[in-house]
């Protein structure tokens, strides 16, 4: 007899809602895609944008994404692809340090900034920069990069869906683009997943005529 090698059990909780937590993730991040490029795209004052409407919208849209990337990430590690391998421990990593990057940036984009411009403070006269806002984007821009590459190596991810990942981490310099397509792979993978695992429907037999 051919011995099988079992695949090894599953001792993470959150097991089960990997699937789903990548849904949570990538909806918020497609909504959201409209008001950033709508903040992009204003021709305003920087201090005007960040106290508007569209640049609050946008911004706590992506922080609830990225929340939910920062569960999903954990979750997807007890999974195995097609190939029989996880998402390696490097890549996880960096992928939920990504989102917890993502997390403190939005966190500052949709709450400081626009208490900043409300308040008239000196410090946003110029852009949102900042050695720490861009050093928690430039973060999540590598966590990202490196849950496509392992996603698409283990195929714990849908090959699309994670090559859409890298596409996004490679588009960080525009922000929009970053979210549209982030949210979109997240979704993709969610979706595909859950579908995958939907339990099929026993077909019946016909009555056989007499």
């Amino acid at each position: 007899m051919t011995a099988v090698a079992s695949v090894p059990s599953d001792p993470s909780a959150l097991h089960g809602l990997g699937r789903p937590l990548l849904v949570f993730a990538g909806l918020p991040l497609l909504l959201a895609a409209p008001f950033e490029f709508l903040s992009v795209f204003d021709s305003r004052p920087f201090p005007e944008i960040a106290a508007g409407t569209a640049h609050s919208v946008s911004a706590n849209l992506v922080l609830l994404g990225f929340c939910g990337l920062l569960v999903a990430v954990p979750a997807l590690v007890t999974h195995t692809g097609s190939t029989g391998r996880r998402l390696g421990r490097t890549a996880a990593l960096l992928a939920t340090a990504g989102a917890a990057g993502g997390v403190v940036s939005q966190w500052y984009i949709g709450t400081v900034l626009p208490w900043l411009a409300h308040s008239k403070s000196p410090e946003l006269s110029g852009e949102m920069g900042g050695v720490g806002l861009y050093g928690t984007m430039a973060l999540l821009t590598a966590g990202i990069l490196a849950l496509g590459i392992s996603g698409l190596r283990s195929r714990v991810l849908p090959k699309p869906a994670a090559i859409l990942l890298i596409v996004a981490a490679v588009a960080f310099v525009f922000p929009p683009a970053l979210i549209a397509l982030t949210g979109a792979a997240l979704l993709w993978s969610g979706a595909a997943g859950l579908r995958a695992s939907a339990p099929s429907v026993p077909a019946t037999d016909a009555p056989m005529a007499a």
